[in-house]
């Protein structure tokens, strides 16, 4: 899950190569070689420079970087598919496009599915291969789903 308050998810006080630690060992990896060599590759990935991002903390990386970090991290235990929550909202225009192409590139290379929550129609037309509209458990033609 990556929510839109990407400053809000990640522990200010420790760098960002630390939260990958965390996570993965929270989750019973216990290699930190390994650990952090996944990481980079998921850095990479994302369209972030590794070295410099795990010795950064937090507050040292803009809110589109934050947002990356957060899909890197979110792909760290191998997922069926990241939720990418409302990645949009707390990012301007141009970083908000940048981060869902990187998720949508995500998308393809790993054959992942991605719940998208969001308002913002023009983003689901651009996200989605299939839109199915449905009011109060029933299309429009008053079937159920």
């Amino acid at each position: 899950m990556v929510f839109q308050g990407a400053l809000n998810s990640l522990n200010p006080t420790i760098r960002v190569g630390d939260h990958f630690l965390d996570t993965a060992k929270a989750h019973g990896m216990k290699d930190e070689q390994e650990i952090l060599e996944k990481s980079k590759k998921l850095l990479e990935m994302v369209r972030l420079e590794p070295r410099r991002v795990l010795r950064s903390y937090p507050h040292e990386l803009s809110g589109g970087m934050k947002q990356r970090v957060l899909i890197a991290l979110s792909l760290l235990l191998d997922p069926q598919g990241p939720d990418p929550g409302r990645t949009d909202t707390a990012l301007d225009v141009i970083t908000q496009k940048y981060v869902l192409d990187i998720i949508r590139d995500i998308k393809r290379r790993l054959d992942l599915s991605v719940i998208l929550i969001t308002h913002d129609l023009g983003l689901i037309a651009y996200m989605t291969n299939r839109v199915r509209n449905t009011l109060h458990g029933r299309d429009r033609g008053g079937r159920l789903p």
